[in-house]
């Protein structure tokens, strides 16, 4: 129901500085690097740079190489185009560099507008939502949602992927959809996949304690009634 997937996103969106802090420990203190000033700074940006590429699902290392490489030579391009609020050209930028998909390219641009001390909730609203696995599968298993693209649709100028982004917008009451992206810290930290088939590596699902318990419609979730 629309409802339960509306309130979810309020929920999200409520938790919006906790995740700031979460992302300010996850990320750029264990690069030893600073939210604040690693724009202005070329080393500290391409550290960022290679540790968005290395979390793609299997990173190779020529599509590392290459974006970094990409990233150096346009690296006073991007910080122009930053600091004149340029997102269409930036967005052109990123999204052209090697190893950048739609995943990538869209959690480098959500640390931008979101963690840095360039944060912008206006250029927020003009951001995709990184469909990585857990956000794949919290809005299936959990939201029922329709036309959510499969592997072959995830690409930037996809129609299908383009009008699932689109169709986000209709739950969130106008903010940016890009909260949504925190489903990725429900799915890694309450949700785990659990697989059937493989008793090694099966997850765990910790309802109990997750944010979205009250609204999730996952008929499986496991609670405890106190």
């Amino acid at each position: 129901m629309d409802d339960n997937i509306i309130e979810a996103f309020k929920i999200l969106y409520s938790h919006r500085k906790e995740m700031e802090e979460f992302m300010n420990f996850y990320v750029f203190k264990k690069m030893g690097i600073n939210k604040e000033t690693f724009l202005e700074n070329e080393h500290d940006f391409l550290l960022f740079v290679e540790f968005c590429l290395n979390t793609a699902q299997r990173p190779k290392e020529k599509n590392v190489k290459d974006g970094l490489k990409h990233f150096k030579n346009n690296y006073s391009a991007i910080i122009k185009m930053i600091n004149e609020k340029n997102i269409k050209g930036l967005k052109g930028c990123v999204y052209s560099s090697p190893g950048m998909g739609q995943k990538i390219g869209s959690m480098l641009l959500e640390f931008i507008y979101l963690y840095s001390n360039k944060k912008d909730e206006e250029i927020a609203k003009t951001l995709f939502v990184p469909l990585d696995t857990h956000v794949l599968r919290l809005f299936d298993e959990c939201f029922h949602l329709n036309n959510i693209p499969n592997n072959s649709q995830l690409k930037i100028n996809n129609i299908i992927f383009k009008n699932f982004q689109k169709s986000l917008e209709n739950f969130t009451n106008g903010r940016p959809i890009i909260y949504f992206d925190y489903l990725w810290f429900i799915g890694k930290m309450f949700c785990n996949k659990i697989n059937e088939d493989n008793e090694m590596s099966r997850g765990y699902k910790l309802c109990n304690y997750c944010w979205l318990n009250k609204c999730c419609e996952n008929n499986d979730k496991w609670i405890i009634n106190s």
